[in-house]
């Protein structure tokens, strides 16, 4: 039951973030990334960790703060499989 929780929750997060209408900029040839690059990257992320905080309610399993760490979790893997 809690894989099938669990999956539910990277399905539902990980739907937004995905979805999400975001330009991708090619990377810069030099090896320092440009500032504002970072700067949506990082909103983006913020983004979809607050929709899926949004999504949690007092009949969930987990206490608010282990469903955010939870969240930020998943967002941090999912951006770690795009920058591949």
């Amino acid at each position: 039951m809690r894989s099938l929780a669990i999956t539910a929750l990277l399905l539902v997060a990980g739907g937004g973030y995905v979805l999400a209408d975001v330009t991708v900029l090619p990377r810069p040839e030099s090896s320092s990334e440009h500032p504002s690059r970072i700067s949506t990257e990082k909103s983006v992320h913020d983004l979809a960790v607050a929709n899926c905080v949004q999504m949690w309610d007092r009949g969930t399993h987990m206490t608010e703060q282990q469903w955010l760490r939870t969240c930020r979790r998943v967002q941090d893997r999912l951006k770690q499989l795009q920058t591949r």
